[in-house]
């Protein structure tokens, strides 16, 4: 029996707009009491809070935010995060960017223990100064859920 706990986190920022979609997704999964055999866990952008969680006793994570991938609006993908790259152009290494490859990356080079990380990447449509989702997304949060619970489940 694998003993090694598995998380949903929600990787993601209210204060603009879609980009608070893995937010939502887990406070959907809260409160909806969904969350059966994981944790699910709101990280907001604060990658050090997101590295406590590359541990031993992690089996798997996945992380649900929103990302361009060159769907359409309120589209989604899941991924192994090894598959991916980022585009951002970093300044300096940082733990509040909101950019999760190059975190990932950051802290594969200072030897953390890497669990098996997934990523549902799901496309924005607005990017907004606000703190709403937009019609696109809002109304998918109880399919995006749905897919993360699924895939957080599978081995």
């Amino acid at each position: 029996m694998n003993t090694c706990k598995r998380y949903i986190i929600g990787f993601s920022n209210y204060a603009r707009d879609d980009d608070g979609i893995g937010l939502r997704v887990v406070e959907h999964i809260v409160e909806k009491s969904l969350d059966k055999g994981f944790d699910a866990v709101e990280a907001g952008n604060d990658g050090m809070r997101l590295l406590t969680y590359f541990a031993e006793t992690t089996g798997k994570i996945l992380i649900v935010d929103c990302a361009l991938v060159d769907l359409s609006a309120g589209d989604w993908m899941i991924f192994d995060i090894d598959d991916a790259s980022s585009r951002k152009k970093m300044k300096k290494m940082s733990t509040h960017d909101g950019d999760l490859l190059a975190l990932y990356d950051n802290a594969r080079k200072m030897n953390f223990f890497m669990p098996k990380i997934k990523v549902m990447a799901i496309q924005p449509e607005s990017l907004s100064m606000n703190m709403t989702l937009s019609s696109s997304l809002a109304s998918r949060v109880p399919e995006y859920a749905a897919a993360a619970i699924e895939e957080i489940g599978k081995d």
